[in-house]
């Protein structure tokens, strides 16, 4: 006898549905309120969880085949995780207004066709990691936003991947260089793109594949145009979100 129930990809089709939905009402009500942590927490969740892939796996584990949303929604927002993103929620609170006090004293005042750019360092593990938090023009930004385009656009970038901490590593020297370092970290303009533009500049290879260093010249490309296409949100393996100002201080 054939089974009649759900299909694998069914199963992990609704249970993808029913986390996102409850992502996106815990993100409109953070907007309401006010709250960068929970705002950042289900963002998070709904740029890490966009396609079946993302939750099939779980299904396929043994003893997880009646997982659920609730069993997610449990272990995502646990105190563990909570706590988290109170911390980098706040990292991005002082990215912020860092980049703002650089902005209004004159250091790097906005302008119309730049992007105003802070990367600041941290070290949790050993390892150095990367917080990246942008204020775009009007009229630029990610090809997906919700933003109109008379204001200011900020977008925070989180590079996890090592060929964007790479571009972020000499992004940021370049920016040391040119004498722009603080104890917030270092801060700098890169020239706003239209997307179509940042797509043939990723494109142009024609391999398919985007690594910052070529792995047969060596050669770098544009460390300024590789993060920026981050920012972007041009890479689905880089956390990168634009930050409404309702949550912002």
């Amino acid at each position: 006898m054939f089974s009649t129930g759900p299909t694998l990809t069914q199963q992990a089709t609704s249970l993808l549905d029913d986390i996102r939905q409850d992502a996106y009402q815990r993100r409109d009500i953070a907007i309401e309120q006010g709250d960068l942590a929970a705002w950042l927490h289900a963002s998070t969740v709904l740029e890490l969880h966009k396609e079946v892939s993302s939750v099939q796996w779980i299904l396929q584990m043994d003893g997880f085949e009646d997982y659920s949303a609730t069993d997610f929604i449990a272990e995502q927002y646990g105190e563990e995780n909570c706590t988290r993103y109170l911390k980098e929620a706040g990292r991005l609170s002082d990215l912020y207004t860092q980049l703002k006090e650089v902005s209004d004293n004159g250091v790097l005042p906005p302008t119309t066709d730049h992007a105003q750019v802070l990367l600041k360092r941290f070290r949790d593990s050993g390892s150095i990691e990367y917080k990246v938090l942008a204020i775009l023009p009007p009229g630029s930004k990610q090809i997906f936003s919700s933003s109109d385009d008379h204001s200011p656009n900020v977008q925070y970038m989180v590079p996890d991947a090592a060929c964007m901490t790479h571009a972020c590593d000499d992004l940021y020297k370049e920016f040391r260089e040119a004498g722009s370092q603080s104890a917030s970290g270092t801060s700098g303009y890169i020239k706003t793109e239209h997307v179509r533009e940042l797509y043939k500049f990723l494109n142009d290879g024609g391999s398919g594949e985007v690594e910052y260093v070529d792995p047969d010249t060596k050669e770098k490309m544009r460390n300024s145009r590789y993060v920026l296409c981050g920012l972007m949100g041009l890479f689905s393996n880089i956390r990168s979100l634009e930050v409404p100002a309702a949550v912002l201080p």
